[in-house]
């Protein structure tokens, strides 16, 4: 739990940069959705015009393959 948290915070606290990934990996129920929502509402309630985007891994990617088979990696 210290180190979710601790990792959250960070990812709250940074400075700005234009990629913040924070992977979290676990079992059922260990609060993985949780922390990302605190992350989501934290980032937002400080910065309400910040975009917050988390996706799945089967999401992530298959996003990541289309932008290296297409001309849209840098968007990605």
């Amino acid at each position: 739990n210290e180190l979710g948290h601790a990792a959250a915070r960070r990812v709250v606290e940074g400075g700005h940069v234009s990629v913040n990934p924070l992977v979290l990996y676990g079992g059922v129920g260990l609060g993985k959705t949780h922390l990302m929502h605190d992350i989501a509402w934290e980032l937002k309630e400080r910065e309400p015009q910040r975009n917050v985007l988390y996706l799945s891994a089967e999401t992530f990617m298959y996003r990541f393959v289309q932008a290296l088979r297409t001309p849209t990696m840098m968007d990605f």
